[in-house]
């Protein structure tokens, strides 16, 4: 993970500075015969609304040699954050887990039923 401080009126500075360091950690990986996959990065701006409104969303950054652009929530360690840090979109995915837990237990408990 990385984590930086935006100043919004040096976004091109960070954006540059971001895939520096995106570079440096895929050169360290290749050396020890690892891959970063860019399918599986996910590039996202914390801060208020009023700040992120000031903020073209649009770029992205270079991750081995691919383009990322910027999520708008990202999980981490089961935690769904969105820009904002409000925690709406956790909640929301919350909600709907405990359906989907029942239905699964239900679905385990018809297939054991039956294969007595």
């Amino acid at each position: 993970m990385l984590y930086t401080v935006l100043a919004t009126s040096r976004l091109n500075v960070l954006l540059s500075s971001l895939t520096e360091c995106s570079d440096a950690v895929s050169e360290y990986f290749q050396q020890n015969a690892l891959l970063l996959n860019p399918d599986k990065t996910e590039p996202v701006i914390f801060g208020t609304r009023q700040r992120l409104s000031t903020i073209d969303g649009t770029h992205g950054i270079t991750v081995a040699s691919s383009s990322v652009h910027f999520s708008d929530t990202v999980k981490l360690l089961g935690v769904t954050l969105d820009q904002t840090l409000s925690f709406d979109q956790h909640d929301l995915s919350l909600t709907h887990k405990p359906n989907e837990i029942v239905d699964s237990h239900f679905i385990i408990r018809m297939l054991f039923k039956n294969s007595y």
